[in-house]
């Protein structure tokens, strides 16, 4: 995952997430907002089915899929601020070690 996060923050007029780009640029109470949080909500349920498929259960799954998704989101949004792609390395580096110690646990 975070293999072509690096390809995509290193395309041509690579503007960020199109939703929190689109997310900052519409009124707190337009329609567009309820579907950014929709997609965000499946977004975050695939980083959970993500988690799951390491073999953890239950809340660790929900954290461990949530801390992954931040490190992505994360990675793209800094990637942009800073114009450099050493955010989606270090991003990549935390997930590995992450899911490192669930393999050890396991």
């Amino acid at each position: 995952m975070f293999e072509r996060l690096g390809c995509y923050v290193e395309t041509e007029g690579f503007n960020g997430c199109p939703f929190c780009v689109t997310s900052t640029m519409v009124p707190i109470d337009s329609e567009v907002r309820g579907v950014i949080k929709r997609v965000r909500k499946q977004a975050r349920e695939f980083w959970h089915s993500l988690a799951r498929e390491f073999g953890v259960e239950g809340r660790r799954s929900r954290d461990l899929g949530d801390t992954l998704m931040l490190l992505h989101t994360g990675a793209v949004a800094e990637a942009l601020n800073v114009g450099e792609t050493w955010p989606v390395t270090q991003a990549r580096k935390a997930a590995e070690a992450l899911t490192a110690q669930i393999e050890i646990r396991a």
